[in-house]
């Protein structure tokens, strides 16, 4: 049997440093109730620009965002939550969660911090881009952009509630479950395998966050996953997003898989919508093209605020 060779990124992430030191001392941490009690851990930034709420994928956590917060905080007040399952909000325990639930979690963020008094922007990545764009379809938001949402129905591949995991995903559940009991540097080495294949290695604040993220996530989380649905199967949800809508996507994570389908479930229906392809990208774009990303934010924000005749 041929020894298993090293990854080729093991070498580069020994200098990364741990998160406590790339996240910014004067950044705040909050614990918010959700509708049922549960605890649900919000870091924010910024002075008193408008506000802008930051929603994450799947397996990482509010701090995923580390990079582009940094990059807006002296222009933006922004806030970043933790999804349930996921960083140092509330495990899923006996909660049955779905899209509505994880909703209502966002609807308490935004009334804890008084987002809905003034301008607030809204931003979701992956699966934070289906919730973000179901949010903005019921409560009124100055704009919304959806971060690579899925375009593709996963569903097939998606663990069903109280399910045994299937043999391709041991490898990703025994890597989970070993973070935590890892030392720093042993962490970055054995996260690797959690990236797609072909990623390039991430910025240190990407990686060490993304890191932070597999280590704090629940696998618990996986059995609900089936229950969310997917925004691009709802157009009718689309058609009520009332607010200018930005939608970024990047290359199929699945070779050869054509978003044209998904896609067209979103150009057919939203009321006002504008779309960005990034060819050269993975699923993470605020990581693989930050500052192509932030220059869109800011000039989509820009353009939705502009004063009108």
């Amino acid at each position: 049997m041929r020894p298993t060779k090293p990854h080729p990124h093991v070498e580069a992430v020994r200098a990364y440093r741990p998160l406590a030191a790339l996240v910014p001392e004067h950044w705040r941490a909050h614990t918010v109730a959700a509708p049922d009690g549960a605890n649900l851990r919000v870091t924010d930034t910024g002075g008193e620009g408008p506000a802008v709420l930051l929603l994450h994928g799947v397996q990482v956590n509010g701090l995923s965002w580390l990079r582009t917060a940094r990059a807006l905080e002296a222009e933006y007040r922004l806030f970043m939550p933790d999804w349930r399952g996921h960083g140092e909000s509330a495990r899923v325990g006996d909660a049955n969660l779905d899209a509505a639930s994880l909703v209502a979690d966002a609807r308490a963020i935004v009334a804890h911090f008084g987002l809905g008094d003034g301008p607030c922007h809204l931003v979701g990545h992956s699966m934070g881009a289906d919730l973000a764009g179901r949010f903005a379809a019921e409560q009124p938001f100055a704009s919304c952009a959806l971060v690579d949402p899925a375009l593709r129905d996963y569903g097939a591949a998606t663990l069903q509630p109280n399910e045994e995991p299937p043999p391709w995903m041991a490898a990703i559940f025994a890597t989970l479950a070993a973070l935590p009991l890892l030392s720093h540097e042993e962490r970055l080495q054995r996260a690797l395998a959690l990236l797609p294949p072909g990623t390039p290695l991430y910025e240190e604040a990407d990686y060490v966050a993304f890191v932070s993220g597999q280590a704090q996530f629940d696998p618990a989380f996986y059995g609900q996953i089936a229950r969310l649905g997917y925004l691009f199967q709802e157009p009718a949800v689309i058609a009520r997003i009332a607010c200018p809508l930005l939608l970024l996507t990047a290359c199929p994570m699945m070779p050869g898989a054509s978003l044209e389908p998904g896609l067209s479930a979103f150009t057919t229906h939203w009321q006002h919508g504008k779309h960005r392809h990034f060819p050269d990208c993975g699923h993470a774009i605020m990581f693989e093209a930050l500052e192509e990303f932030v220059a869109e934010l800011r000039r989509f924000w820009w353009k939705v605020s502009e004063p009108r005749l």
